[in-house]
């Protein structure tokens, strides 16, 4: 049986990409957010998610 524990994990992944998602489709969509291009957005999302692994290594 499922506890509510080992749900955690799933949830908080999808919440990261969402950031993904919604970058990619302004990038599509050749939309911007605040100013900003969808894929200045995937690509500063992207640095600051790679150098928060690079630390916890």
């Amino acid at each position: 049986m499922r506890t509510s524990a080992s749900t955690h994990p799933i949830v908080l992944a999808s919440f990261g990409v969402i950031p993904f998602v919604f970058a990619t489709y302004l990038s599509w969509a050749n939309g911007t957010f605040f100013g900003v291009s969808g894929l200045e957005l995937f690509i500063t999302y992207s640095a600051i998610i790679l150098s928060f692994m690079a630390g916890t290594l």
